[in-house]
């Protein structure tokens, strides 16, 4: 068996045209007492909406923007998540609104796919 695990490189390495990135983007904020999952489908759409409770921190997400390879954080983005996040589901609107003091991070990762 053989894994291929060189990420971006994969197509180059393989020889696959059909590699491509997709980018992604979540912000992490301190969590207030959430406990449970939350995914839902957005189908197509670029944009996800989820809520990840990591005990003190909850991730809310995001993005996967297919073709996309860049890492750098996008403000609005942030924002989009957060607010869908808050609207998605009556039970999470104790979830803090995207301020710098109650937001812990964004991180913007980059996932290969064909």
């Amino acid at each position: 068996m053989i894994v291929n695990c060189a990420r971006l490189g994969a197509g180059e390495l393989a020889a696959d045209d059909s590699v491509r990135p997709i980018r992604g983007q979540h912000v992490v904020v301190k969590n207030p007492g959430i406990t449970e999952f939350f995914s839902e489908d957005t189908g197509l759409s670029p944009d996800l909406v989820c809520i990840y409770p990591h005990g003190e921190t909850v991730v809310l997400g995001g993005t996967a923007i297919d073709g996309e390879a860049g890492l750098q954080e996008d403000p609005a983005t942030a924002r989009r998540s957060s607010s869908a996040a808050r609207q998605s589901n009556l039970g999470w609107r104790r979830l803090p609104s995207s301020r710098p003091e109650s937001e812990h991070g964004q991180h913007a990762p980059r996932r290969v796919s064909r």
